[in-house]
């Protein structure tokens, strides 16, 4: 499907609500279920990717205090979501110091390890047991290296040289918010460092998914300062891992920054699987206007740069954790409480994630998962155009009056998202067919709402409403319903023909 998106206009109409209609190329718009996939190969590198990955992440939940019991016991709850395509069961950050006394574990050649009171087996036997539910264990890391270590003139695993050798003494080299960690030079010292604590990790511990902090948020082009460097070192080193039976590791950049420069993604997309463009999201609803932004804006910049179609790795912008179900706790700017979103917002939140191809990364506790919250984020609707990016990515086609409109288009139908940004909710709007490109003014297409149906089973096969669910035969346009406030009209479009 091809799409004109004007962003910077886009950007205008979610901070100030200028009225501005982005609208599809009318020479393109076509009958769904008319035509074979196109021949061209521009998507093909995109339909052979992986997913983007999907998991859980302690760090919404238990910030830096989670422990073995605790994170196992979740990781066995995500098990019953793996069906789904939840696999990726991971640590955030500070696993290697003490939650009473502070001090950091590390080993003779400064590595961060596990600390015992936490994890008193340390991380191979967490790592087997987390892979025999069919899973796999991640991990987090800091920029650089420990202070501590560095103090100590630790040697450098493989080198004759020391710690002292590796750290960035400049003001670039410190953490910006976690000061114990100080970036490292781009020298041979500082290669060989970051060699040996992934071999420590994916070939000893059995480590598949590594989430690197403090290297990519921040105000410069290439984000948090010094991390430019850290970014490009560890992905060599995690390169030097892969054999015929052991695949590169995911590598996940953070943090994300609301002032955040897309042309970031051109340079980061040759080395990491994903990256993150926002702060820290949590469940208060200012995720909105940014998250649409950004996600406008990733979308654009990997078009245009090809990051969907030639790059050296499958590359995902990140738009950080879904806080849906009981997150928050203790060192967290969020008590333990049930998500504070309200149910139109948290539908909205998760079609945007989807469509947008976002990595999928719970931060609830799975102990307690209410039968709405699994609904939301098991809806086969929502995880297929997140998994499969079908003709084109999905992508904004229309903006106008705090309304955004998102599309994906595949061989049995076109999926269509309407989201309020107004906090007003929608009524009467209409969307053309033209806008969202599924055909002309006397095209009649079969539309059924996937938030309440399950447009998978029910516009299955083309019989327009098998299986129960309630379709509505829509001409010329779609005609959107009562949408509340920051809420999401999402639909399949499909079974279009002419009309006199």
């Amino acid at each position: 499907m091809s799409v004109l998106i004007c962003l910077t206009r886009a950007l205008c109409v979610l901070l100030v609500g200028v009225v501005v209609v982005v609208t599809a190329d009318a020479a393109t718009a076509h009958l769904r279920g008319s035509r074979s996939k196109p021949t061209a190969t521009k998507f093909a590198r995109e339909d052979a990717a992986p997913a983007p990955p999907r998991g859980w992440n302690s760090y919404d939940r238990f910030s830096w205090n989670v422990n073995e019991t605790q994170f196992l016991t979740q990781c066995r709850e995500l098990a019953k979501l793996k069906q789904h395509g939840y696999r990726y069961c991971v640590i955030d950050f500070r696993w290697y110091q003490d939650s009473d006394t502070q001090e950091y574990s590390f080993d003779s050649y400064g590595r961060p390890t596990p600390n015992p009171k936490k994890w008193p087996r340390g991380f191979k036997p967490v790592a087997e047991e987390v892979k025999a539910l069919g899973l796999e264990f991640g991990v987090h890391i800091m920029k650089g290296a420990l202070k501590p270590a560095i103090l100590k003139a630790l040697p450098v695993l493989g080198t004759n040289a020391t710690l002292k050798d590796a750290v960035d003494e400049s003001a670039d080299g410190p953490c910006t918010w976690f000061p114990d960690f100080v970036g490292l030079k781009q020298n041979a010292v500082s290669a060989k460092f970051y060699d040996s604590i992934f071999q420590q990790m994916v070939q000893e511990w059995g480590v598949s998914f590594v989430k690197h902090d403090c290297v990519f948020g921040g105000p410069s082009t290439y984000g948090e300062p010094g991390g430019w460097a850290q970014i490009q070192m560890a992905s060599n080193a995690l390169d030097k891992l892969v054999t015929a039976s052991r695949p590169r590791a995911i590598y996940s950049l953070s943090p994300g920054d609301y002032a955040f420069k897309p042309q970031r993604l051109t340079e980061v997309g040759n080395y990491a699987n994903m990256a993150r463009l926002t702060e820290d999201v949590w469940d208060n609803g200012g995720f909105f206007y940014d998250s649409f932004a950004l996600a406008a804006a990733a979308t654009r910049v990997s078009e245009a740069a090809g990051l969907a179609h030639a790059r050296r790795l499958p590359f995902f912008a990140d738009l950080d954790m879904l806080p849906l179900g009981i997150v928050g706790g203790p060192d967290l700017p969020h008590p333990t409480a049930k998500c504070n979103l309200t149910a139109p917002q948290q539908l909205s939140m998760m079609t945007l994630w989807s469509i947008s191809r976002s990595p999928l990364i719970l931060g609830a506790d799975l102990t307690q998962l209410d039968e709405f919250t699994l609904k939301v984020i098991t809806n086969p609707s929502v995880l297929r155009v997140n998994t499969d990016v079908g003709f084109a990515r999905g992508a904004p086609v229309a903006v106008r009056d705090m309304m955004s409109v998102w599309s994906v288009d595949y061989e049995d139908g076109t999926y269509v998202a309407v989201f309020d940004l107004s906090g007003k909710g929608l009524s009467g709007i209409t969307v053309g067919f033209t806008d969202v490109g599924v055909g002309w003014g006397n095209t009649q297409c079969a539309v059924m709402d996937c938030w309440k149906d399950d447009c998978e089973k029910s516009l299955s096969g083309g019989g327009g409403g098998g299986g129960g669910g309630a379709t509505e035969m829509m001409t010329g346009s779609l005609y959107v319903p009562e949408v509340e406030a920051y809420g999401v009209w999402f639909v399949k479009v499909t079974n279009c023909k002419i009309v006199s």
